[in-house]
């Protein structure tokens, strides 16, 4: 047998898998359009039957009035000092020793990490002397609502910013509470406690 014979062959294979491949995309291409216009239907099918599809559909809506205490909580907290003892280097609540005797900060005149000395007069400048947007913070957390904007949407890449921001207002108000122990004015450690123990008990529910 010839070249030509052989080419004319393998021209003739080539054609016919082109034209397999073309056909099976269309096929693809047209079950595509063709499923979706049917999810499309079905879905309608569904909405009219009063049936919720979409995660934003299962949120409570928020009434045109509601006294949402969460955006003003955030801008505050976002304008307080970032680099501070407080925020850095908390101070711990009570830290054991090897000899299973436990030291309580707020009972001594300072504390120590392996890079810093901390004292408490450094801590009330930050907490006494710049108190202003710390009670606006806890002014804020007493309101009735605080509903924090969440993409459901997004699935299992969802992001919790809120989250985050909370813990680091937890230290503002536990290290406030310890201040106050340290100073003699308990009902001030008082507040600023249930302060705290209130932004980690609300937040999770109200994360949405």
């Amino acid at each position: 047998m010839s070249w030509k014979f052989w080419k004319r062959i393998l021209l003739i294979m080539l054609t016919a898998w082109i034209i397999l491949g073309v056909l099976v995309i269309g096929l693809l291409l047209v079950e595509r359009v063709r499923g979706k216009i049917s999810l499309a239907h079905y879905k309608r099918e569904l909405n009219a039957a009063g049936i919720r599809l979409s995660p934003a559909e299962f949120l409570p809506k928020p009434a045109p009035n509601e006294d949402n205490g969460t955006p003003e909580l955030w801008t505050v907290f976002d304008q307080l000092p970032k680099d501070t003892i407080t925020t850095t280097n908390t101070p711990p609540k009570m830290r054991l020793l090897p000899s299973g005797r436990a030291v309580v900060c707020f009972r001594e005149d300072f504390w120590a990490d392996d890079q810093n000395t901390n004292r408490w007069n450094e801590v009330a400048d930050e907490l006494v002397n710049k108190p202003g947007k710390a009670k606006a913070n806890s002014g804020l957390l007493q309101k009735p609502l605080l509903r924090n904007r969440l993409d459901y949407e997004a699935g299992p890449k969802m992001l919790f910013p809120h989250l985050i921001k909370a813990k680091k207002l937890t230290y503002w108000f536990g290290t406030s509470c310890q201040l106050a122990l340290h100073e003699g004015r308990k009902q001030d450690a008082l507040e600023a406690l249930l302060t705290q123990l209130r932004i980690r008990v609300r937040w999770p529910r109200t994360a949405f």
